[in-house]
């Protein structure tokens, strides 16, 4: 759901930074860093992307910065060439399916 005002929007991002931050701490106490990193940054975007307006999230721009942080994501988790290959692989994939509105 969108922020409701620019004061709980503030509220929340600060939240999911922090919620980040503690994250991408334990993650280096983990047995596969990398891997939790991912789940990090991954459940940061999503709570970025829960709080901006449905018009937003369905721009253009939006998908095409959001494939670019999968990406990037995916990258903290992959240990091979083949692994880095398919992240690749795989925002090629989502950005070909950006549309824009004529």
């Amino acid at each position: 759901m969108a922020a409701e005002s620019i004061a709980d929007m503030a509220y929340q991002y600060t939240l999911a930074c922090q919620t980040l931050q503690s994250s991408l701490r334990s993650a280096g106490n983990s047995s596969d860093t990398n891997a939790e990193k991912t789940t990090a940054l991954k459940t940061f975007a999503d709570t970025l992307s829960e709080m901006l307006p449905e018009d937003v999230t369905a721009s253009p721009q939006y998908q095409y910065y959001d494939a670019m942080f999968d990406y990037q994501a995916e990258l903290y988790s992959a240990q091979t060439a083949a692994e880095r290959d398919t992240a690749l692989s795989a925002f090629y994939t989502a950005i070909g399916e950006i549309t824009a509105e004529a």
